[in-house]
Order: C-alpha cells, then sequence, then structure tokens
C-alpha cells in the first residue's frame, strides 16, 4: 500500500486507513495459519523461498519445529538432505560449541545436526537459549 503524501498530517486518519487495507489485502492471505504446521506449510511466511521449500532457512525452521516437538528423528530427517549438501562448506562434525550461536545459518545447523547426531538431551536447553538471545 502507498501512503498518501499528507499522511503525517493525520496520523490517526493514516493509521486507521493503513489498517483497513491490510484487512482487506494482506490478513486474507494469512488467516488460515493458526498453527505451527500450518505455517510450515506456507514457506513463504516462514522464510523459505516459494516454490523450494528446501531452502537452509525453511529446513532450519522446520527441524526446529520438530525438536520443539520432541520428534528429533524427524528433526535429522528433515535436516540430513540439506547438511549433506553444505557438508563440504559447513561440515557436522566440525560444529563444535563455537558454533552454537554462529551468525551464520548454515554453521547454526551443522550444530543442531551434530546435537541430533551425538547428545539430544542438549537440545531443548539449545531451543531455549536460542530463544531468550533473540
Amino acid at each position: 500500500m502507498m501512503m498518501k503524501e499528507d499522511w503525517e498530517t493525520d496520523l490517526e486518519k493514516a493509521s486507521q486507513e493503513l489498517c483497513e487495507q491490510m484487512e482487506r489485502c494482506a490478513l486474507p492471505s494469512v488467516q488460515h495459519i493458526v498453527d505451527r504446521t500450518q505455517h510450515e506449510a506456507t514457506p513463504e511466511y516462514v522464510g523459505g523461498i516459494v516454490g523450494c521449500p528446501s531452502s537452509p532457512k525453511y529446513v532450519f525452521t522446520v527441524a526446529l519445529g520438530a525438536c520443539s516437538d520432541g520428534d528429533f528423528d524427524a528433526a535429522e530427517k528433515i535436516m540430513s538432505h540439506a547438511m549433506g549438501l553444505l557438508s563440504d562448506e559447513y561440515p557436522v562434525a566440525s560444529a563444535t560449541e563455537e558454533f552454537r550461536y554462529h551468525p551464520i545459518l548454515m554453521w547454526r545447523m551443522a550444530y543442531l545436526m551434530r546435537l541430533l547426531q551425538i547428545d539430544r538431551s542438549r537440545i531443548l536447553p539449545l531451543l531455549h537459549d536460542w530463544e531468550a538471545t533473540r
């Protein structure tokens, strides 16, 4: 939506117009998303690339959802293909503790995959840490 040039002269009116526009145009396309599963089924809202639900961010997000449900087998399965493709540049075996908060997503993915393989008891505390430091 394009704001009118004079939107600053009446902020309450501009806010009302923006809300009405959002209700008409933006919200209908996401109103069906009521839980994590439906959110994951809509890659463009999870950070995936439309038409490419195997993008690293989408894979990571879905794997984190599986972990939060305690389904570590599913999380490992979800991540195994992506990590196989990334293994030369981001080897899971190299993702030691120093990669726990790495700014590069693929290193955090490798770190999570390593925990899925060697110590699943550390995953839920890791998710709490990651959530707390966002």
